[in-house]
């Protein structure tokens, strides 16, 4: 599943230089058809940003995935980088537009960066985050005996209540 994360993050990358690339080299003349190509491209991102969610997501909710934060810090890194490149592709497609330059796709284009921002909302709301400081204050806790065991838990899930109860 790595595997899968890190080529997104390649790719999101690869598109976010391809925007780089062309803003350097057309600082005054927009060409239609370059823009088209970073729509094109973006389309092809689109594909690759719903596979990984939805393999990641079943992944995760399986209790498949080893290493949760590695792959989370990676995923977050390529939503980011993808947010940004879809951004200034986006400016890019209404400054054409805006010079009469009927870009192809665009309208998918626009419908793709909204799913984007879906992804990382779902994404930001389901994946699990460490939280140091609450690790830290379970840990205090704990150590001063301010916690159940799992037996207890349990008797008190099945709605016994726990021996210490007694």
């Amino acid at each position: 599943m790595s595997i899968l994360v890190h080529r997104f993050l390649g790719r999101s990358r690869f598109v976010q230089e391809l925007v780089e690339y062309w803003q350097t080299e057309h600082k005054d003349a927009m060409v239609a058809c370059d823009v088209e190509e970073l729509v094109s491209e973006c389309l092809e991102l689109d594909d690759l940003v719903q596979h990984a969610w939805k393999s990641l997501s079943d992944l995760l909710f399986d209790g498949k995935i080893d290493d949760v934060e590695t792959i989370g810090d990676k995923m977050r890194m390529a939503l980011a980088k993808t947010q940004n490149a879809l951004s200034l592709v986006n400016d890019a497609v209404s400054a054409a537009e805006s010079r009469g330059h009927n870009i192809a796709k665009a309208e998918d284009f626009r419908t793709i960066r909204q799913r984007m921002d879906l992804v990382a909302e779902e994404f930001k709301e389901t994946w699990p985050t460490a939280n140091p400081q609450l690790a830290q204050q379970s840990l205090a806790a704990y150590r001063r005996g301010e916690y159940q065991g799992t037996e207890d838990l349990l008797r008190e899930a099945q709605g016994f209540g726990s021996q210490t109860d007694h």
